[in-house]
């Protein structure tokens, strides 16, 4: 049974859960599709970045090996100021 819940700004639980998993398999099949070659060589794919919690289950359908980096909403942020302070910039 689909529970329907209103969380604001005419949206329920069930449109947003539905958009992220649109979304999410799209995400996924767009870097199949651009490592489709490859993606037999990849054991581990490692995600980042604001959305990797929220899409993780579409991406690790199709590569198995995915993972989610430590803090990943802020790991981009957080390697890129690692590098600039490394070349300092």
């Amino acid at each position: 049974m689909l529970v329907s819940v209103d969380l604001g700004y005419g949206y329920t639980k069930a449109v947003r859960e539905a958009a992220r998993r649109e979304v999410g398999q799209a995400i996924a099949q767009a870097v199949h599709g651009a490592w489709s070659e490859k993606a037999d060589w990849l054991d581990r794919v490692l995600l980042a970045g604001g959305g990797a919690v929220d899409f993780y289950g579409e991406i690790a359908r199709l590569f198995p090996g995915a993972e989610l980096v430590p803090d990943p909403q802020w790991a981009n942020a957080l390697g890129f100021y690692r590098l600039a302070r490394e070349v300092g910039v």
